[in-house]
């Protein structure tokens, strides 16, 4: 039993140690979180109109949720890493109390451990991917639904209702999860009072969404065209989100599940429980066949495979336990290992990296800018190239209100009017896919530096494939002695 907290423990830790030795910003890769600061200003003033107003917005009450964390802990990148961190522990003991709860405590302990082991949570967790949460908050109702399926305990009630409502007001998405488990809840005989009670509060959660789902849904379908040009086969996602430790430990399970049971059957509740699991498991293929959108937007089913296989390898536990523990290992191993941060990747989210720190970049906005105002083009990213969103995020999270950005990703070059820096990134063959993903980019790029006579004034590699170069009008900064160290541009400060 102790080997659930230890795996959690292990990987809150490590995780622990990522923020601590990690250069990079917090990003928002789901442009959820477009709104928060609109939403931290009317929190700090006790605006409650405009509160009101952003909790009956689509995703509003989540940014409510997010800023009262920031209000208590403080805006800044440590606080948004200190709430990612929460998830990934939650996604941790939810799935493997599920588990627990299916397979008996062998299934949690070895659940814990792939969970751990597994880039789709462990790794994914640090980004800020808004599907971890949403992950975490299902897996916790499936949890408290298992460990009391007739919802007796008013506890047990108020954590199916709570988590539901939460992954409800995250994302839309979370009905696919949670449909299931009211038919779950249904099959098991919970009491209707209590269902109808949970049925109240995932509906009002769920209202904002809804009311906005058309628009939503047709969005959905209307990328898939994009998305089937830059999503990789479905397989090959699967193996990057579990690992070659955490795909081999799945087709162990996979292969114990054939073997006969063990003596004594699974009582009714627990058979509901692992049909859920099942559709859980199997609903992202269906969801990947309709939208083509990846895999990391569909974790709950990730976590529910690993929940399978925790059950599975739980019922051979001198063989399965140790096949769990060993791929545990691999996964930390995989994210431990030393090396120059230098030469690895600026998007490798498996291990710390201060090739390029923030504050490089800050450096180069207090070198160029004037006082209390600057606009920044930005084609990728202010702080990392191929940005969901430019990097009004980051620039919250530090305090830098000054500083517009003039978002160049759709083309859109005209009427930018005279811009005090633009900044992009040269990844070398990486950028096509971004350039196929955003055509009229570069174009609007050009146009710029012709137009206001931007040339180059800082620029050095990041990592062994991508280096960030800094316009400026004329090439030249107000502060040169400002700029970062290792500038190669020709004839500029170094």
């Amino acid at each position: 039993r102790a080997a659930r907290p230890e795996a959690v423990g292990t990987v809150v830790l490590e995780h622990l140690r990522f923020i601590l030795r990690d250069g990079r910003l917090p990003r928002d890769l789901n442009l959820a979180f477009e709104r928060l600061p609109g939403v931290v200003d009317a929190l700090s003033r006790g605006d409650a109109r405009r509160l009101l107003a952003a909790v009956l917005d689509p995703g509003g009450a989540w940014q409510v949720l997010v800023a009262g964390w920031l209000a208590v802990l403080g805006v800044g990148p440590l606080s948004w890493r200190l709430l990612d961190l929460l998830w990934v522990g939650l996604a941790l003991a939810a799935g493997a109390g599920f588990a627990w709860r299916l397979g008996g405590p062998w299934a949690g302990a070895a659940a814990a451990l792939l969970l751990g082991a597994v880039p789709g949570i462990a790794v994914q967790g640090r980004l800020g991917w808004i599907h971890v949460p949403e992950a975490a908050l299902v897996l916790a109702a499936a949890w408290a639904w298992a460990a009391d399926p007739a919802l007796r305990r008013a506890r047990a009630v108020a954590a199916v209702a709570g988590a539901g409502a939460l992954a409800l007001a995250l994302r839309p998405s979370a009905a696919a999860w949670l449909g299931p488990l009211a038919v779950a809840m249904v099959a098991t005989r919970a009491g209707w009072r209590r269902l109808v009670l949970v049925a109240g509060l995932w509906t009002a959660a769920a209202l904002p969404w809804a009311l906005r789902l058309g628009p939503y849904l047709r969005a959905k379908a209307g990328a898939r065209a994009r998305y089937e040009t830059v999503v990789p086969p479905l397989a090959r996602q699967l193996l990057d989100l579990l690992g070659p430790a955490g795909a081999a430990a799945l087709a162990l399970a996979a292969l114990l599940a054939l073997l006969p049971a063990p003596p004594g059957g699974l009582a009714p509740d627990r058979r509901a429980g692992l049909r859920l699991a099942w559709v859980w498991a199997v609903l992202p293929a269906w969801l990947f066949a309709a939208f083509q959108a990846g895999a990391d937007n569909h974790l709950v089913g990730l976590a529910a495979a690993l929940v399978l296989a925790g059950v599975g390898l739980a019922r051979r536990p001198r063989l399965g336990l140790p096949a769990a523990l060993a791929a545990f290992a691999v996964g930390l191993a995989g994210r431990w290992t030393p090396g120059d941060a230098a030469s690895r990747s600026i998007l490798d989210a498996r291990h710390p990296f201060d090739g390029w720190p923030w504050r490089d970049a800050v450096a180069l906005i207090d070198a160029t800018c004037p006082p209390a105002s600057c606009r920044i083009g930005v084609d990728q990213g202010l702080f990392v190239p191929y940005g969901e969103e430019p990097g009004r995020l980051e620039l919250f999270l530090i305090g830098r209100r000054d500083v517009e950005l003039v978002d160049l990703r759709d083309g859109a070059a005209g009427g930018v009017g005279r811009l005090d820096a633009l900044i992009t990134w040269d990844c070398g063959h990486a950028d096509e896919a971004w350039r196929r993903r955003f055509p009229d980019s570069a174009a609007a790029v050009a146009e710029l530096l012709e137009a206001g006579d931007l040339r180059p004034a800082w620029s050095r590699p990041v990592d062994a494939r991508c280096r960030p170069v800094w316009f400026t009008p004329g090439g030249t900064v107000a502060h040169p002695e400002r700029l970062p160290p290792g500038n190669d541009v020709p004839g500029r400060a170094r």
